[in-house]
């Protein structure tokens, strides 16, 4: 698990599939984030802008916007 993550000052959005294997590191990387947004996209999987590129692309221009 990184070390670093109490150190980012920024916001952060965290997109995972709801199959990724990553997500079972969801809890510790919310809590370790300071400032993050966190969204689980229904059905995905590891390659989310490749599966759903439309979710992706809206989330990441909310968070941006």
């Amino acid at each position: 698990m990184p070390t670093n993550l109490e150190r980012l000052r920024c916001p952060v959005l965290l997109i995972w599939g709801e199959h990724c294997l990553y997500l079972q590191f969801r809890e510790e990387f919310t809590r370790r984030i300071p400032q993050h947004q966190a969204l689980v996209i229904q059905g995905g999987r590891f390659c989310l802008p490749w599966e759903h590129p439309a979710a992706v692309g809206q989330a990441t221009l909310d968070f941006v916007a």
